[in-house]
């Protein structure tokens, strides 16, 4: 159907890529205002298709998908129908977002713009869930989570047949709440999400939340659920193309290695997998991509920490420059927590004390609730006296609201060796 279209899938990742440009190229050319009068019955028919294939494709493989999902919003924009040229934009704005998070507001912003002109409940949905999507996705403060819910809220009572969208909404909320520390709220919404997976028998959600929850397990002292959640048959292996799936799993199984103090051998053990991530599609996500080299990051502390590795301690500080340079506050706070990491192991006290200072600062300004109570359980050891019992006070506090049971653990994996 889609060589009929005249728009074959590329076969491999270096076509997508130059497809894509090429795409953005046409897309920008042609410019973002849409045709306003008759439907154009082929520009629908082609919408439809490049919008299901993006779609179906998602998270998957976001480089084609991508490819669809503008090629459906040249054929939304040539329609004529603001409204749905809107929903067009308003998910361009959120693969685009996914890749660099800064760069797609004006998207949105002509989208807001045709959602209010036509007053459409589901254009004005879907401009209400990238809005809340691109603010999860940078992160900038600790109130994310409530317009994601906001959104769900609206598809599900204003529109019809958004399951891809509520979904998405799903899968990012409740790997945002994971990154903020929210494991309250994880434990309250798990459950019925990972039951109406089941239901549907949507393996793609349920599998992908289970994954993104092994910290929950752990912060419970579980270590059983969580290499349950990693449960390999869950999902096809990562030589038949590596998935979001795949990179949570490594990022479990890294996180029951460095609760269990086993993490040194990580490395060698996922080596394969780890490679094949690194030049992975996935690895064009910016979220992906930042904890990915974050996790490698921890475990090269490990590492060197078991055999005085010199080597794993400059890729360390080399992935610590690169967190840096993404310019955002989660990318910054696990940057910093890694120079702490190197500069404890080579004995550099004031500086792991100062990167673990900031490291609070950021994390407290937007909400990284775990991370920060982290960061103060390590510095606390480094500075002692009235100020380190504080901090201890204050670390120990937020992992009781959180119903931490071995806070120390749980520190290790977010803030080894610092």
């Amino acid at each position: 159907m889609l060589a009929e279209a005249g728009s074959p899938l590329p076969t491999t990742a270096a076509a997508a890529l130059a497809t894509l440009v090429v795409e953005r190229g046409r897309l920008a050319a042609r410019g973002f205002e849409p045709r306003r009068g008759a439907i154009d019955e082929e520009a629908e028919q082609r919408t439809e298709l490049f919008r299901g294939v993006a779609q179906g494709l998602g998270m998957a493989d976001n480089l084609r998908a991508a490819i669809y999902n503008t090629r459906a919003l040249r054929a939304a924009l040539d329609l004529g129908d603001p409204a749905r040229a809107a929903v067009a934009l308003a998910t361009e704005s959120i693969f685009r977002g996914s890749v660099d998070v800064r760069r797609p507001r004006d998207l949105l912003d002509r989208a807001r713009a045709l959602a209010e002109e036509t007053g459409d409940e589901t254009a004005r949905a879907w401009v209400a869930g990238a809005d809340a999507v691109l603010d999860a996705l940078a992160l900038r403060h600790h109130d994310v989570v409530p317009g994601l819910l906001r959104a769900e809220a609206y598809f599900q009572e204003r529109t019809r047949g958004n399951g891809w969208a509520l979904d998405s909404l799903k899968l990012v909320r409740s790997l945002t709440l994971r990154l903020l520390g929210a494991f309250e709220a994880l434990r309250t919404r798990l459950p019925e999400d990972l039951a109406d997976a089941r239901r549907r028998g949507d393996r793609y959600l349920e599998t992908t939340l289970r994954r993104g929850a092994v910290q929950v397990w752990l912060c419970d002292g579980d270590v059983r659920e969580a290499r349950d959640a990693l449960d390999g048959r869950a999902w096809p292996s990562f030589r038949e193309g590596f998935h979001i799936q795949h990179w949570l799993e490594i990022e479990g199984h890294a996180d029951v290695a460095l609760y269990e103090g086993s993490a040194a051998t990580v490395l060698e053990r996922f080596r394969e997998e780890l490679r094949a991530q690194r030049w992975s599609l996935v690895a064009r996500l910016q979220r992906p991509r930042i904890l990915g080299w974050a996790t490698r990051g921890k475990l090269l502390l490990a590492r060197a920490a078991r055999h005085r590795d010199r080597a794993s301690l400059l890729e360390c500080a080399w992935l610590a420059r690169r967190l840096w340079r993404e310019d955002l506050g989660y990318a910054r706070v696990r940057a910093l927590l890694l120079r702490a990491g190197i500069a404890n192991l080579r004995g550099e006290e004031e500086r792991a004390i100062g990167a673990l200072r900031e490291t609070v600062a950021i994390a407290d300004r937007i909400g990284l609730g775990l991370t920060g109570a982290a960061a103060r359980r390590r510095l606390a050891g480094h500075v002692g006296g009235d100020e380190g019992r504080l901090l201890l006070r204050d670390s120990d506090a937020w992992m009781r609201t959180q119903r931490v049971v071995d806070p120390a653990r749980i520190a290790e994996v977010e803030a080894p060796c610092a």
